[in-house]
Parts: C-alpha cells; structure tokens; sequence
C-alpha cells in the first residue's frame, strides 16, 4: 500500500524504518523553496519554475525544527534546500514516499498537482 508522510509523517516514517531524525540547527517556519532531486514518481516534472542550472524549484511551505539526517535503508532523497538537505525522500520500490513540507496549504503553489500525482498516478485512485 503507498504511503505518504507529511512533515511529523515524514520524521516518524524515517524514524521507524531506521533512518534518524534530530533537533536542526535551523527552524523553517514558513516559505522555502527547494530542488526537486531523483525524478521521483512523485514530484517528477512538478516545478514553479527552474534555476540557472535546469534545476526544478519548489515554492513550498515548512514548519519543522527537526529534521530527518539519515535516510532509511532503501530511501534516497527526492527533494532539499539548504536548511533541509531531506526535504524529501522516496522508496520507490514500497511506494513509500514523505515531504517535509506541507502540501495540502495552498501556500504551497503546486501542492495540489502532488497530491492529485500520489493518489492517481501511484495509488491508482480514479
């Protein structure tokens, strides 16, 4: 069954599965905007637009002072900025997927195209 963790979710997913989650020295309370990495199924070609490099930028809205520093054993990272270097992370093969961000506000810009992406496209609901 796919799995999408949304913040805290995040944290907990990476937690039980065997990554580690720690105090961050930086508290992103509001917006950020971070780099969608690894062409995962979930935020493959999702983008408010894209940097000097080609690379695609997200606008999104964040609230966490913890965050994940060790990603679970078949993981990688999907998304990351500066204060957040998981901002999000994917196992594609289990369909487990998490973003630190949150998604379902509408100051995140594209959070609905992630969302319609994960329950369409990789639950295979109509």
């Amino acid at each position: 069954m796919p799995v999408l963790g949304i913040c805290y979710g995040m944290q907990t997913m990476a937690a039980q599965l065997g990554g580690a989650v720690e105090i961050g020295r930086v508290r992103e309370l509001g917006y950020a905007e971070v780099r969608a990495r690894g062409h995962s199924a979930l935020l493959r070609d999702i983008e408010d637009r894209r940097n000097g490099d080609g690379h695609g930028l997200l606008d999104v809205w964040m609230s966490h002072g913890d965050k994940v520093t060790t990603l679970p054993a078949g993981f990688k990272v999907i998304a990351s900025n500066a204060a957040c270097p998981v901002a999000a992370m994917a196992d594609e093969a289990r369909r487990f997927y998490a973003v630190q961000f949150h998604p379902e506000v509408t100051h995140t810009p594209q959070g609905a195209a992630i969302l319609a992406r994960f329950a369409h496209e990789i639950c295979g609901c109509g």
